[in-house]
């Protein structure tokens, strides 16, 4: 089963629970106290900003999610934000790399700012939009850490240390903060049972995880969220779904995942490096067909929701994916107990009583019976 991007794929993991550390990246060269972490959406850009440089650095993966092949940019690609605020604490961008935010904690400032990037996901060509483009957010949280957006750029979500809280903003015009306003005490997530120290956030493209690291606990959180971008809705998954990474640095700052999920990215302020790291789940291999096949066999080793696609190609061998994955639910048969009659008697009515269980509403059944 693979996706339109040749990538063998199967469910999407998101599960911390089963992180392995598999890579480390040393950013010390630029900065020894890196704060926030992003990626592009192919992975082969990655961003961090700095607190002693008061920066953000650029670097090219040569392979795609995968931190050991990063570089660093150069000085040239540098990006400072001091004018702006001198504690910069995490970085976002919009999806196509032509708007960045940066949420600053400094002394009286407590601010997101918005900067525009001439030339996509390049920090040497962004500009600050200017004082009306920024957003206060001191009034929420006087410790504002990292901040993470939607897919459509409408909503916004603040973290901040000094009330152990996630904010939730609604801009009206997409990836505009001086058009956002704050949902109200009601979307706040108090996260004080899970860590008293949150640093970094991320929530996955559905909107239905969230995650987020704790200082206090040297832990990565994780939440699962019933309504799809709405953190009033969010609720722990458990001490058995926390990452401890006492091993790796227990000062974890940002977050990153992979587009699927299984891939991780977290940066520790105390040996500033960023830790890969990635989640199990089952990988299947490609499904091959000859020519003009109608059909394939393939099993399955579990329940759940599947993306699958198909690459075709003409007699000239020119071959393309589907331009979008198509997806299929495999769930469980259904489980009858409790057969029972209320007699044996020959010549009398006979009542015949089963009971079953099943994920979703049967479409048929049958009774057959052997006298």
């Amino acid at each position: 089963i693979w996706d339109s991007n040749g990538n063998n794929i199967a469910v999407e993991n998101w599960d911390i629970s089963t992180a392995t550390l598999d890579s480390i990246f040393n950013v010390s060269a630029q900065d020894t106290t890196p704060q926030g972490i992003f990626f592009n959406s192919s992975g082969t850009k990655m961003y961090m900003v700095g607190l002693n440089s008061v920066i953000v650095y650029s670097y090219t993966l040569s392979q795609a999610w995968n931190t050991s092949t990063a570089v660093w940019d150069g000085p040239s690609s540098n990006l400072s934000v001091l004018a702006q605020d001198d504690s910069p604490q995490g970085i976002f961008f919009n999806s196509s790399g032509t708007k960045m935010f940066m949420v600053g904690s400094g002394i009286l400032t407590d601010r997101v700012y918005q900067y525009t990037l001439s030339q996509a996901w390049n920090l040497s060509t962004a500009t600050w939009d200017g004082p009306d483009s920024n957003f206060s957010i001191g009034a929420h949280d006087a410790l504002a850490q990292g901040i993470f957006f939607n897919s459509t750029g409408t909503k916004m979500y603040m973290v901040g240390s000094q009330t152990d809280r996630v904010y939730q903003y609604t801009l009206s015009q997409a990836w505009n903060t001086s058009t956002a306003v704050w949902d109200g005490p009601g979307s706040n997530l108090s996260i004080t049972a899970q860590d008293t120290n949150p640093q970094g956030i991320f929530i996955n493209s559905s909107g239905t995880k969230m995650y987020m690291t704790g200082f206090s606990n040297s832990r990565v959180y994780s939440y699962t969220l019933s309504q799809a971008w709405n953190t009033s809705t969010a609720v722990w998954d458990g001490p058995g779904s926390n990452l401890s990474v006492t091993n790796q640095d227990i000062s974890p700052i940002g977050i990153f995942f992979s587009s699927t999920g299984t891939k991780m990215f977290m940066v520790g302020s105390q040996t500033d490096r960023v830790y890969q790291y990635t989640l199990s789940s089952p990988i299947f291999s490609l499904i091959s067909g000859t020519s003009n096949s109608t059909s394939w066999n393939f099993t399955f080793s579990a329940t759940g929701t599947y993306k699958w696609n198909a690459n075709t190609c003409d007699t000239a061998n020119n071959c393309a994916f589907n331009s979008t994955n198509y997806t299929i639910t495999i769930s469980s048969a259904p489980k009858w107990f409790s057969n029972s009659t209320n007699g044996t008697s020959a010549g009398t009515f006979i009542q015949h009583s089963v009971n079953w269980t099943d994920e979703t509403a049967l479409s048929g059944y049958i009774f057959s019976f052997n006298n």
